[in-house]
């Protein structure tokens, strides 16, 4: 309403709302019954019961049927998630109308997943995508594939959708896996369309974590936008843990088993035991390591303590033993090991029933998650290993499971590969477990079972472990066929050094860029020659978006000491791929070596941060806060080194010179105690001397008083004096402790006085011309002094009719009147300096009070 019509209005209601007013309050009796419905309380309304008995009926039948069409899309969605190998066909994509190309695929198949009526089409047909594919490179057999569009599957689209589609940061992906579309379809349901199904499907956010870990396989490193689009999905195991209480728990348990695998694989440790705790509590056992006397080799002739590994079982597994489940003979067996020492298995005394328990197929995946959890966060020990490969024993012993004895046989030979007696049956193993991937008679249903949660790598990473055996044990020309197959130039690069035939393998990189060009090739010519221009040009080539030539750049440099180029070499790297440990490193030392510290002790940070266990980073880490004078940080650094690698010496050394510097003097001499008894070397009489001078200040940050340090500090130089009996300055620290209990007039005491004291002089004495050395002489003069002092002492000490004590009185005068007649004879007072002639006065009073005695 607007111009005239506006003004009638207001006109027309100024005149009537008055003249209402006046009219209503001059009858108020005849408008009362209306005024008291207007603004009294208001009136029930009358309506028919039935009415409402109809309406919560209606609602009643309504959220019934939501309820039941939510139970049944979870069944569906669990179904999915466990054990049921979705099929694909061809009507799955026709449905999707013309497929000319794979643009024109990709353009109908987005505007299908923004259609409301296809959302569990499209669904299921990407779950199904990424099953096919993990058929196809995980589990086996592979399928062609026939029903599906040339367009799609031939070499070429193949290598478009690797190079373009499925490249991250200018890196493309692994040239050797089979159908790649299929991966290519689950990115496009499951994580290129966003939030698209999280209202509509609660697993949808799972199948997204298993196509980034699917994808995350067609790369060596960890590439950073996958880790960005898991960190997306997976917030925090809370947040988790709340969404799958809707499951039933063995979905819950293998869901748990797979995401703490993939949180391994991307450093959050945490996350990883926080999940396999909750786990074990649901699957209600918890397995234990422990010892049983037995025997494990055949000639072994006495019982010792053998590692064991016991199921427990609480809750309501308690009640009922889990049955085992049968072995199928289409699962692969174990290789026997024959050996003409070791036993197969440890012979043992007594067997414990808990050592015998059946294990689950979905055990067998929890035990495996272990193993990879240990494995990666825990530190590269002997013990460890052998540990792990008790997990494993007890999973192979069952033989249920294809997919979880697949990946335990997997991981126990990369163990035994290092191992002389067991690397032979690693590899004939593995060539069986090759071998049955490719084989059609096993049933694929029988494979995928469990597969997501069993951590089992792709069929090229098994083959390339095969690979690395066989070059391992001498069998180049094999090695090297395989890598050829599998496209591991690199590894090409490698078996062709180790015959030899550096030439051999610059041409056949070469004839490889002469067929196309690419970042990866170039940085696998600048390996082999050594040229920085060619990883320049592998940078150039993938529009400064590929972090190895920045990396390989780095480490060449490094090689030659050009630390500044280095330093910003491997800067660039990690800005695309920040989670590069190698890079992380090397980044440490180059500022290490150009004295930044501060950036140094940044880098190794991180290091640690992204994986606990990096020893080595710990102990540079270290360093750096020597040289910033943060000696307290060292100390603390240097004990978390220890926790990773507690037998290297030389992180003990490092530790060593920490905690002296911290004033942590009980922990420094229990280190080179530790150094001395597992065969180290530690002569470092500089440090000796620290101790030294330390126990006569008194100043330290232990709970030792100043007797029981110098006691424990005599204890230390008595072992380093025995070890090193020609090294004079430790003979010196040793008389200079001793010497400060000089008030002691016990006889013993002056006894092993004497006694350093006449060693250390006979080291000294060994040069024929010591007197011509300024500090020799001082050094000769000085303990000559405490010699011939300690020998009146003790003299002293002993009864008055002792022949020890003649004895003792006539070699100090013989020793005293023979050093002074050197030096009259050889020196002349002349030549001598006032400190000389000083100590030499004192000896020369010396003397003469023992003629008086």
């Amino acid at each position: 309403m607007g111009g005239w019509g506006l003004e009638v209005f207001r006109f027309s209601l100024y005149v009537t709302f008055p003249i209402l007013v006046y009219f209503v309050a001059g009858n108020r009796e005849t408008f009362l019954p209306y005024l008291n419905r207007i603004f009294g309380p208001p009136l029930e309304p009358k309506t028919d019961p039935e009415c409402f008995k109809l309406l919560e009926e209606y609602k009643k039948k309504k959220l019934e049927k939501q309820r039941a069409d939510s139970a049944t899309m979870l069944e569906f969605e669990s179904e999915l998630l466990s054990e049921n190998f979705p099929s694909l066909s061809a009507e799955d994509f026709a449905r999707l109308g013309s497929l000319d190309s794979l643009d024109s695929l990709e353009l109908t198949y987005k505007q299908s997943l923004a259609n409301e009526d296809q959302a569990i089409s499209c669904f299921r047909l990407g779950a199904a995508c990424l099953c096919c594919f993990v058929q196809d490179n995980f589990c086996g057999p592979p399928e062609d594939r026939a029903f599906l569009p040339g367009c799609l599957i031939d070499a070429n689209a193949s290598s478009t959708i690797l190079k373009v589609h499925l490249a991250l940061d200018g890196e493309g992906a692994y040239q050797g896996c089979r159908n790649p579309f299929l991966l290519l379809v689950a990115k496009w349901t499951f994580l290129d369309s966003g939030n698209r199904f999280a209202r509509t499907f609660v697993t949808s956010r799972f199948w997204a974590i298993r196509t980034v870990r699917i994808w995350q396989h067609l790369f060596r490193q960890r590439q950073h936008q996958l880790t960005i689009l898991f960190s997306l999905r997976f917030v925090s195991s809370s947040d988790i843990l709340y969404c799958l209480k809707a499951f039933p728990e063995k979905v819950t348990a293998l869901l748990l088993v797979e995401l703490a695998e993939i949180c391994c694989h991307y450093y959050r440790f945490e996350d990883a035991s926080i999940l396999l705790t909750k786990c074990l509590d649901m699957l209600h056992f918890t397995p234990q390591i422990t010892g049983i006397l037995g025997r494990r080799t055949k000639f072994q002739t006495f019982d010792c303590a053998q590692l064991v590994l016991a199921i427990e079982r609480n809750g309501e597994a308690q009640s009922s033993t889990v049955q085992r489940e049968q072995q199928s003979d289409s699962v692969p067996a174990a290789v026997p090991l024959h050996d003409d020492t070791l036993l197969e298995r440890p012979c043992l005394v007594a067997e414990d029933s808990s050592c015998e328990e059946a294990v689950s197929a979905v055990e067998q995946c929890a035990l495996l998650a272990l193993v990879v959890y240990a494995n990666r966060s825990g530190p590269n020990s002997c013990l460890l290993k052998e540990e792990l490969k008790l997990y494993l024993e007890k999973i192979i012993q069952q033989r249920s499971s294809w997919s979880a004895q697949t990946a335990a046989l997997y991981f126990r030979c990369q163990i035994e590969k290092k191992e002389r007696r067991k690397v032979e049956r690693a590899m004939k193993q593995l060539s069986e477990s090759v071998d049955q991937f490719y084989d059609p008679s096993v049933d694929i249903s029988l494979r995928f079972r469990h597969v997501f949660a069993s951590c089992l790598p792709p069929i090229w990473t098994r083959e390339s472990c095969l690979a690395d055996i066989l070059l391992t044990l001498g069998c180049s020309s094999e090695a090297l066929k395989m890598f050829t197959r599998l496209k591991a130039w690199d590894s090409v690069i490698e078996c062709y050094k180790r015959m030899g035939m550096h030439a051999k393998a610059e041409a056949t990189i070469r004839t490889l860029l002469s067929e196309e060009e690419s970042p990866e090739l170039y940085c696998y010519l600048g390996e082999v020659t050594d040229d920085a221009s060619y990883f320049v040009k592998a940078w150039h080539l993938s529009d400064e978006r590929y972090a190895r030539a920045q990396r390989c750049l780095g480490s060449l440099m490094l090689r030659k000491g050009q630390y500044e180029g280095s330093l910003e070499a491997f800067g660039k790297a990690l800005k695309l791929q920040p989670l590069d440990l190698e890079s992380l490193f090397s980044e440490g030392y180059c500022a290490m070596k150009l004295e930044r510290y501060e950036s140094a002790v940044q880098s190794y940070k991180r290091c640690v941060q992204i994986e606990p266990d990096f020893a080595e980073a710990w102990s540079n880490w270290a360093a750096a806060a020597m040289e910033l004078g943060d000696f307290e940080v060292a100390y603390q650094v240097l004990q978390d080194a220890l926790k990773c690698k507690y037998e290297d010496l030389k992180i003990w050394e490092n530790f060593v010179t920490a905690a002296l510097a911290s004033r942590h003097f009980d922990d420094a001499l229990n280190g080179i105690n530790h150094i001395l008894d597992h065969g180290g070397q530690f002569c470092q009489p500089q440090t000796v001397f620290c101790f030294v001078h330390s126990s006569m200040d008194g100043i330290w940050k232990s709970g030792l008083n100043s007797v029981d340090f110098r006691k424990t500090l005599k204890t230390l130089l008595g072992r380093l004096t025995s070890k090193y009996p020609n090294e004079s300055k430790l003979w010196k620290a040793y008389a200079h402790v001793c010497e400060y209990d000089s008030d002691d007039s016990s006889t013993d005491h002056w006894e092993k006085y004497v006694s350093i004291c006449e060693r250390l002089l006979s080291l000294d004495l060994r040069n024929e011309r010591w007197y011509l050395n300024e500090s020799s002489l001082l050094d000769v003069l000085h303990w000559a002094v405490k010699l011939t002092d300690a020998k009146r002492r003790l003299a002293a000490a002993l009864p008055s009719d002792s022949s020890r004590r003649r004895m003792l009185i006539l070699s100090a005068l013989s020793f005293g009147n023979e050093v002074l007649g050197k030096i009259e004879k050889m020196v002349g007072m002349d030549a001598m300096t006032d400190e000389s002639k000083d100590l030499y006065a004192t000896l020369r009073e010396c003397t003469n009070v023992l003629k008086v005695q």
